[in-house]
Formats: C-alpha cells, structure tokens, sequence
C-alpha cells in the first residue's frame, strides 16, 4: 500500500543521514591531552603555556641578541684563527672545555653548534644552556628577559626591527656594541712611547696597551696588544652620536701575529668605515682643520696617530690601501656634514701605497672629490736647512717625527 512504500522510504532516508562529527572515539585522543603535548614539547619546552604576546617578545630577543655581548658576558675563548667568513666565529666549547675550538658560531642566523658536546639551536638556547650549567634553570620567557636585561639583546616593537634591518642594508653599517676596553687601556707602554705617541692622544683616539685582566677567567686574543677602538657615528633625534663598532689590537711580538695575525678585532666589516670619522665630525678642532685644510686620508692607525700627536686632527684611515664603495659613500656622507676642500692621500711610502693611492684617486675622482696625493720624492726644508729629499728610513706617515710632520703643515701640504 502507498502507506507502506512511504514508511519504507522514511526509513530509507534514516539510515542515510550523516552522523555528527565526534572525538569521542577510543582512537582518538582528547582534546585536552593534546594542549599538554604542545605546552611541553612544541611551545618551546617549558610547561607553562606561551601566549602569542611572549612568543613575539622571543621572536624579537632572538633577533636583536647579539653573539658579541654574549662571549662578554659569559667570557669565552674566541678562536680567530677558524674563521673564514665574516658572519662566523668559532669558540671552544664551554661544555667541554676543550683546547681547540669546536663550537661554530654563526653571528647572521644567531645559531650555534657545538661539535665537542653534540648541542645546537640558537643564542637563547646557547643562553639557557649557560645558565643551566651555573644551576640556574629558566624558562624561555625567562631566559629572554634575562638576555635583555644584562644588555645581550632588546626587545623592540616587530615593525622597528624591519626598519633597522631596511636601513643597514641601505646603508651597509656595522652593528654598535657596548663592549667599551678604554678604561682598561694603558697609555705609558713603551712602544708607544718608541712611537712617540703621548698619552694625550691615546686618549684622544681611544688606544693604548690591552693588559691581561686578573679577574677575567679566559683569555681575549686581544690581550697583550696594541689596541685601538673603532667607532662610527649614527644620527637620531639629538644630533650625531658617537657608537663603538670594535676594537683592533697590533700585535707586540712574532709569536702573536703567527697565532692571530698582525691586527686581530672582533668581526665588523671595515669596507664601510673610516677610522676616525668619529672626531672628524663631533670635535670642534678637528672639524674646524677639515673645513681649513682638507681630509688627509691615511692607510692605518698608528698613522693617525702621530698625525693627532703632531697637532692634525683632519687625519682619517681606510685600514688599507685601498677604499671600497662603502667607504667612499661614508666620505660623501661626511662630506655632507662637514665641508672639507680636498682629500690628501697619505698612503705608505712602498710598491703597493704607491699603487693604492693611485686607485684610490681614481676613484675618488669618479666621485667629485678633489684629490692631491702626497709626494713622497719632493724636497722638504726640515729645521731651516737645504731642501732634501725625505729620508729613506721613513715608510710612512708614523714613521715621521712631529716636528717633520708640523713643517710639512706650515708648508701647506697638509
């Protein structure tokens, strides 16, 4: 009957109706157990939940932190010697205290690994691992502020950190570090008094003999040299301000420079600075001499040393005998600042000054910079006597005495 075919049909559509989605089923796990799972395990390891907040504040602390401040803080041994790029550094592993450095370190992605212990992962991770093994446990969030507070990184909003790291990609500038050595700098050791730099100047520039600190549990490749503090400048709000990018120590003996080279520093790239541009721009006698007389451009410190010692603060340094295209846009960008007529080049006396002075004032040229290079085969009247020739004995601007370098100023060629 038609009353029939209807109850088979409803019964027909019953049977096919879908039914709700459930997890209530003995193969799956409840809900609850799986926020225990990613509290432990995938939100970084600590039992407490990490709110989206604190899991940005991380983010923004892993990115600003720097390896620099890090090696300070816990004092580890650096290995220059390892390094072949210039975003890495190699440490001896403080988990092992090995004699030779096995801990790679890369300063671009902020991560570590430490082939003697088998551990790995990033600066926090590496912080975390420190404190733990000085009986400090901590949790990420508190590893984090740890780090901000002892001055390692800073926890800024996400879109500043963009601009940052828009604006040093522009511009090409070495990060600023608080690692500070001047106060630890001795300014009587008698190489410089050999090099008749007074300790007027070392304080002036930043320099002086870096002595082995007793406190200090490892020892800085640093230590024992001739070291000088390079330091650029950055505008903000207030005007110009002075900022320490590293510091470079000449080494005192053979065996120095055979272990860590003639000149160690921490990693910074040198292409884009000029040493000294610092009190070019924010001491008042130096930028009065610059707009006076010119930038004299010189290839190394000590050579602007004795040039300060001898009364020229318009002395500047490429660190080498040739200028890169990030130095040359931060001389436009001084020049921007200060007026300076021309550039003296003042490059060493031997094959390769020569040569480099010569591609330099090209260069410069290219560039609008009026450009004299020194001449190192004119005569010179020194003490009111006879122009002759300079000595051969001199190789380069340290190499002459103040009373030289005075005369060739009030001859105009400086």
């Amino acid at each position: 009957s038609s009353k029939a075919l209807r109850r088979m049909v409803e019964r027909m559509a019953e049977d096919e109706k879908t039914e709700p989605l459930t997890q209530d089923h003995p193969l799956i796990r409840p809900g609850e157990d799986y926020a225990v799972f990613w509290n432990q395990h995938a939100a970084g390891g600590s039992s407490r939940p990490i709110v989206t907040e604190s899991r940005v504040k991380l983010s923004q602390v892993w990115e600003q932190a720097s390896w620099l401040e890090v090696i300070r803080v816990f004092d580890l041994e650096v290995d220059p010697k390892r390094s072949r790029r210039d975003d890495e550094i190699w440490i001896k592993s403080p988990f092992t205290h090995e004699e030779k450095a096995s801990m790679h370190v890369s300063l671009s992605e902020n991560i570590f690994k430490d082939f003697s212990s088998g551990k790995g992962g990033g600066i926090m991770q590496f912080c975390r691992e420190m404190l733990l093994q000085k009986g400090r446990e901590m949790t990420m969030s508190e590893v984090a502020r740890w780090m901000v507070k002892e001055g390692i990184a800073t926890a800024n909003h996400p879109k500043s950190l963009v601009k940052q790291k828009e604006k040093a990609a522009n511009t090409g500038t070495n990060p600023a570090i608080k690692i500070d050595l001047r106060r630890y700098l001795r300014t009587d050791h008698p190489e410089l008094c050999r090099r008749g730099i007074s300790a007027t100047t070392c304080r002036y520039l930043g320099c002086g003999f870096l002595p082995r600190r007793s406190w200090a549990k490892t020892g800085s490749p640093l230590n024992s040299r001739l070291v000088f503090q390079v330091r650029g400048v950055r505008e903000n709000g207030q005007g110009l301000q002075p900022v320490i990018l590293t510091h470079t120590g000449r080494a005192l003996s053979m065996e120095q420079e055979e272990l860590n080279g003639k000149y160690w520093s921490y990693p910074f790239k040198k292409a884009w600075e000029i040493y000294n541009q610092d009190n070019i721009l924010l001491d008042e006698a130096a930028l009065g001499q610059t707009n006076m007389f010119g930038l004299i451009l010189t290839e190394g410190f000590f050579d602007v040393a004795k040039l300060v010692e001898a009364g020229c603060r318009n002395a500047v340094a490429l660190m080498g005998n040739a200028i890169s295209l990030g130095q040359i846009e931060r001389l436009v960008w001084i020049r921007s600042r200060v007026r300076f007529p021309r550039i003296l080049l003042f490059l060493d006396r031997d094959p390769a000054g020569k040569t480099g002075a010569l591609q330099v004032r090209e260069r410069l040229f290219h560039h609008g910079f009026p450009v004299t290079v020194f001449d190192w085969e004119q005569l010179v009247s020194f003490n009111g006597e006879k122009p002759k020739p300079i000595p051969e004995s001199i190789k380069d601007p340290a190499d002459m005495s103040v009373e030289q370098i005075q005369t060739l100023r009030r001859h105009g060629i400086f």
